[in-house]
């Protein structure tokens, strides 16, 4: 009975000191762990969609001057300075009253046609800033 007796009590020290031992490894490692990074921003997709807007129909007389884009080649600007402006719900858009916009989009070479004169351009305003040309006449 007394060999079962320390047997017992061995295993029992034993047990107490890897439970112990343990629970001090852990405490240890907490304080040690680096803090979580924060979450990464997404990626923009390779190809981003063009900016979204508002639709409008801008009246206004086209102004074209030549500039230099970023590959430094000679390219026509044209920009719209804004006498009228409608939504596309037909309600007026005074905010864009007398600004000037640059005008883009794929089938901005068409505004070419209108330098000097007035002209009506549907498109998607964006930033109160530009509009991305659908038609102009």
């Amino acid at each position: 009975m007394k060999n079962s007796c320390s047997l017992f009590l061995v295993v029992a020290v034993a047990f107490s000191l890897v439970a112990c031992g343990s629970m001090a490894f852990a405490a240890d490692t907490a304080a040690k762990a680096p803090a979580a990074k924060p979450a990464e921003a997404a990626k923009p997709a390779a190809k981003a969609a063009p900016p979204v807007g508002v639709e409008a129909v801008v009246k206004g007389k086209v102004e074209c001057k030549a500039a230099k884009n970023k590959r430094d080649q000679e390219v026509k600007r044209c920009t719209i300075a804004v006498s009228e402006a409608k939504g596309a719900d037909g309600k007026p858009i005074d905010a864009l009253k007398g600004k000037s916009l640059r005008v883009g989009g794929p089938k901005a070479a068409e505004a070419e046609k209108f330098a000097g004169k007035e002209a009506e351009i549907k498109g998607s305003v964006i930033l109160n800033e530009r509009i991305r040309l659908e038609s102009i006449k």
